[in-house]
C-alpha cells in the first residue's frame, strides 16, 4: 500500500470517526433530555408507589432509587454514589476517546451510556435519588424497577459489546493491514 493510500485512509476514517462521535454524542443529548422530560412527567402525573397497569407484564410504578443500577450500593451515601459517578464518567470518557475509530455502533453505545449516566447524576446530584418507573413482572415474579436512564445504559453496553464481538472496528482493520 502506497503511503498515499494510507493517508487517504487516515483521513477517511478521521472523517468516519468525527461523524460516528457526533452522532453518538446527539444520542446521547437525545436520551438525556428524554429521561429527563420522562421523569417530570412521572413525578407529575403518577401517584408514588402505586402501579399503573399498562399491559399484563408491564406497569408504571412511580418510585425512587436511593443506589446505583438496581439499586445496588443504595447504603452508601449521596455524596459518595457521586463520586463514584463522576469517576466512572471520566472512565467512560476515557475509553470513548480511545474507541473514537471504532465504528458507529461504538459511537452510539458509548452515547447511550453517557447519556443515561447523566441523567441519572442529574437525579442524585438534585435530588439524593433517581426516579424509577418502569415496572415489568409476571405473575408473582417482578423485575427491578427501572427508567429509560437505566434501559440506555444497558443497551448502549450491548451496542458496544456487539460492535466488539461480531463487529470489525476501523482502528482494529487499519492495524491488520
Amino acid at each position: 500500500m502506497s503511503d498515499n493510500n494510507k493517508a487517504g485512509d487516515a483521513v477517511a476514517l478521521d472523517a468516519n470517526a468525527r461523524l460516528h462521535v457526533r452522532a453518538g454524542l446527539a444520542v446521547a443529548f437525545l436520551t438525556l433530555v428524554l429521561d429527563q422530560a420522562i421523569k417530570k412527567a412521572v413525578e407529575a402525573y403518577l401517584p408514588f408507589g402505586q402501579p399503573v397497569e399498562v399491559l399484563p407484564f408491564f406497569s408504571l410504578l412511580y418510585t425512587f432509587n436511593t443506589g446505583i443500577a438496581f439499586s445496588f450500593l443504595n447504603t452508601l451515601n449521596p455524596t459518595t454514589l457521586l463520586i463514584i459517578a463522576g469517576v466512572v464518567m471520566m472512565i467512560l470518557m476515557y475509553l470513548w476517546w480511545h474507541a473514537r475509530g471504532d465504528g458507529l455502533l461504538v459511537s452510539l453505545g458509548y452515547g447511550m451510556i453517557m447519556g443515561g449516566a447523566l441523567g441519572n447524576i442529574i437525579d442524585r446530584a438534585l435530588y439524593g435519588h433517581v426516579v424509577d418507573y418502569v415496572f415489568l413482572h409476571a405473575g408473582s415474579y417482578s423485575f427491578a424497577i427501572f427508567n429509560l436512564a437505566d434501559a440506555a445504559l444497558t443497551v448502549g453496553v450491548g451496542l458496544i459489546l456487539l460492535a466488539t464481538f461480531f463487529g470489525q472496528s476501523s482502528s482494529r482493520a487499519s492495524s491488520r493491514s
